[in-house]
């Protein structure tokens, strides 16, 4: 059996396409819970293979190419990430036992909430969309802890019988369904049912649901409805709660056409991986989707010289993504993209890790710093000799600057006198501006100041090279990649070079 093979094929792409839209869609409607839970879909050639999110990514950056294939033993056939245990434990269970071709296991918050009720669960006579449910919600009442073993996720399946709905006692929700669209659908509709019951009870009065029997012949007036949809689309097995087989979950599309299938009664449906749903809509309406992303992109850099085109830059083509950005040396950016606390670097040396992947961005050519009292600041520019024994302010040891600038000097067999070491290169010119010595700064990290003089070096060509980093596995996810991508755009063509 060639896994590789199987996964590159139509049929699998189209599921591995829908599987990542519905993580990113989950993610928008607050469903996920960091990089933890899992969605999964079985291959439909009965070789109980199944697709599943991959572990460490967040559900906003999950594109097609993520999604891992694996089997039933948690073994990965095809795809570039690794898995989570529990997830296989939980997945292959019931893949294995219910036999149902989708599996969405979720923590999400009201759905959860009511899990730590004494009831466990949805009451499906309140609301009308809790009546969705009626006679299809099975409870887990007992909470075993991780799931650290298959035999857990097969104790699950067992216990939720006939229902396609479980409530995991302190835990979360599964739903099953035949299909991803059918599923995320279900997945939708609970938690906005679980939210309108939370949210009642939060008042203090009392809850007062309908009839047992109006509330069952609500769920069968929702699933007749839910059938009629599904014939009528060219894709039944896909027809739910979007068009799945409008979208490229693997780049932005512009996309309008009629929904004819049942979707979800939204305004303003936002952000599904490259396509930007402007509205929900009934049968027969139209669904536009336009190329815009949303999500939070954070950036550390050594200052802001570098990095600030680059966010103008990527604010213009995406201004709906939020920016956070965090200033710390060079040492610290790499140990926060590496950590995940950061998802790009922007820095002034390369770094060599296997786990980092570095584009070099520009090169910058050092330059001293003279307060205009000084005796050098009259001469236009400086030779490293004219610098023998005089007195400097520098960063601190192990700053880039400071050691290409010392290496210069060493080879040119001339020493300088360090008398102060400060921090930054903000605080490096303040004290040259008042006057306690020569600095050294690139080029593109100075601002005038008619404080201070900028003197070339002549002589020699003393440069740094600042770079972008992110971490490997990281480099496809969209936001990251569209950063990269405007960092080529903005790359100067000598270094491009």
């Amino acid at each position: 059996m060639n896994h590789e093979h199987d996964y590159q094929q139509d049929a699998v792409r189209h599921l591995r396409t829908d599987l990542a839209l519905a993580l990113r869609a989950a993610a928008h409607f607050g469903l996920s819970e960091g990089v933890c839970n899992h969605f999964s879909v079985e291959l439909p050639d009965g070789s109980g293979r199944f697709l599943l999110n991959p572990r460490g990514l967040m559900w906003q950056e999950v594109q097609a190419d993520d999604i891992v294939m694996v089997d039933v033993h948690g073994e990965v056939l095809a795809g570039r990430h690794a898995v989570e245990s529990t997830a296989m434990h939980i997945h292959a269970g019931i893949h294995r036992v219910a036999r149902h071709a989708v599996v969405l296991h979720t923590h999400m918050p009201y759905a959860t909430a009511l899990t730590l009720t004494r009831a466990r669960a949805l009451d499906t006579t309140l609301s009308q969309n809790a009546m969705r449910f009626h006679g299809r919600v099975a409870v887990d009442p007992v909470y075993n802890g991780l799931a650290l073993d298959a035999r857990e996720g097969e104790r699950i399946a067992h216990g939720m019988g006939s229902g396609d709905i479980a409530f995991l006692a302190n835990h979360g929700v599964i739903v099953i369904g035949p299909t991803v669209a059918w599923a995320f659908d279900d997945l939708y509709y609970l938690e906005r049912a679980c939210q309108a019951q939370v949210l009642a009870a939060s008042t203090g009065s009392p809850l007062q649901p309908v009839d047992a029997a109006l509330a069952a012949r609500v769920a069968a007036q929702m699933q007749a409805e839910r059938l009629q949809s599904a014939v009528a689309g060219a894709r039944p097995v896909d027809r739910g709660v979007f068009w799945w087989s409008q979208i490229d979950a693997a780049r932005p599309t512009v996309v309008a056409a009629t929904q004819e299938a049942f979707v979800p009664q939204m305004i303003n449906l936002e952000v599904l991986g490259g396509v930007n749903f402007k509205k929900g809509c009934y049968p027969g309406q139209e669904i536009v989707a336009r190329s815009q992303y949303l999500g939070h992109l954070h950036v550390c850099a050594v200052g802001p010289y570098n990095v600030t085109p680059m966010l103008k830059r990527f604010r213009e083509r995406w201004p709906a993504v939020h920016l956070t950005v965090s200033v710390g040396d060079s040492t610290d950016i790499v140990e926060r993209v590496i950590d995940y606390r950061g998802d790009l670097g922007v820095l002034v040396h390369a770094v060599s890790d296997p786990r980092i992947h570095c584009v070099p961005y520009r090169r910058q050519t050092l330059i001293v710093l003279a307060p205009r009292s000084h005796p050098l600041a009259g001469r236009g520019s400086v030779s490293l000799a004219d610098l023998r024994n005089q007195e400097f302010v520098m960063r601190e040891v192990g700053s880039t600057t400071r050691s290409v600038f010392e290496h210069g000097l060493t080879q040119a067999g001339v020493q300088i006198r360090v008398t102060l070491e400060i921090g930054s290169r903000e605080s490096v010119k303040e004290a040259v501006a008042q006057g306690l010595g020569l600095g050294v700064v690139a080029d593109a990290a100075f601002t005038p100041d008619p404080r201070i003089v900028a003197l070339p070096i002549t002589g020699v060509q003393l440069h740094t090279h600042s770079h972008v980093i992110c971490r490997v596995e990281r480099r496809p996810a969209r936001l990251i990649a569209c950063f990269l991508s405007v960092v080529d755009e903005l790359r100067p063509a000598a270094c491009a070079a």
